[in-house]
């Protein structure tokens, strides 16, 4: 496979490290500078008082906030910094628009998984005004003055995430629709209820044919295009290990003790890696393909 190289981002592209569980390197925003700039996710709540900080330090007011889908630990945080811009317009897919102005099911669905822990870990969204909301959809483009993002729809890890492409620069925001990309090593993100096999390797061929000089995980920073070719690859690896053992009526256990050579250990040390697998742990995702199985396989 051809090696996967960190590109230099482009001038007017920048990474700010959000500093998630209070790690670097581990989850990130993008700064879109233009005639109007553009925030690419925003972390989650508890991560505001950085993002506010990091962007007064570099004097930027964002006029969008763009989220590649409303998962907290990308957009939980989308009504405190709209509050903090009021100038500014909240771009998301039609699918998660509705949960954006009123969060509350998406912060129900996020406590069963997370208990007691969510309120440390992501804290609670704030409501975005419905007027101040843009449902964006494939082929939609959000006009930044002299650049723009062009919208590409891009389900599979949720229904509602899209991949941003900024045609100048080059530059493809695919938020998690390839899964992780943390130091020198990729993963899955395939958690349920929602992830979908197939239009996630879909997804990621769609995203091949843009030809971007820099793939740009949130979870972390600017890769080469191999990575897109190494994520289709572990996908269908898991496939491959995972579906005998659901039909097979395997337990979780048995499951996940089966891809244990297949998750390669995320880099730095038992702190960080603590809070990588917080982040995007192999049991969540594992979940994930079980829970796609049952409502493609098993139900049918």
């Amino acid at each position: 496979m051809i090696p996967v190289i960190r590109p230099p981002l482009p001038e007017g592209i920048e990474v700010l490290d959000v500093e998630l569980f209070g790690a670097s390197d581990l989850s990130c925003s993008y700064i879109v500078h233009a005639a109007e700039p553009a925030l690419v996710e925003t972390g989650p709540a508890t991560v505001f008082d950085r993002v506010k900080a990091e962007l007064e330090r570099r004097r930027v007011e964002p006029k969008h906030i763009v989220l590649t889908h409303i998962h907290l630990d990308h957009g939980g945080g989308a009504g405190h910094v709209s509050e903090l811009f009021p100038d500014a317009t909240v771009w998301v897919h039609d699918v998660g628009a509705r949960h954006v102005v009123d969060p509350s099911r998406l912060v129900s669905s996020a406590r069963r998984l997370f208990g007691d822990a969510l309120d440390v870990m992501y804290g609670e969204p704030e409501p975005v005004p419905e007027e101040r909301l843009r449902a964006v959809d494939e082929g939609d483009v959000i006009p930044l003055g002299d650049r723009e993002l062009r919208v590409l729809y891009t389900p599979g890890h949720a229904r509602h995430e899209v991949t941003l492409y900024e045609p100048d620069a080059r530059v493809a925001f695919i938020g998690d629709s390839a899964g992780v990309f943390i130091g020198d090593v990729q993963k899955p993100a395939t958690p349920p209820p929602e992830f979908d096999l197939e239009a996630a390797l879909d997804s990621i061929n769609r995203i091949k044919e843009l030809k971007a000089d820099a793939i740009c995980f949130t979870h972390f920073g600017p890769a080469s295009e191999p990575a897109l070719d190494r994520a289709a690859q572990d996908l269908r690896t898991w496939d491959s290990i995972l579906r005998p053992l659901a039909l097979g009526g395997a337990s979780d256990e048995e499951c996940l003790a089966a891809l244990d050579h297949h998750v390669p250990s995320f880099p730095g040390d038992d702190g960080y890696r603590e809070k990588a697998r917080a982040l995007s742990g192999a049991r969540n995702s594992m979940l994930g393909y079980l829970r796609y199985y049952r409502k493609t396989l098993l139900e049918s």
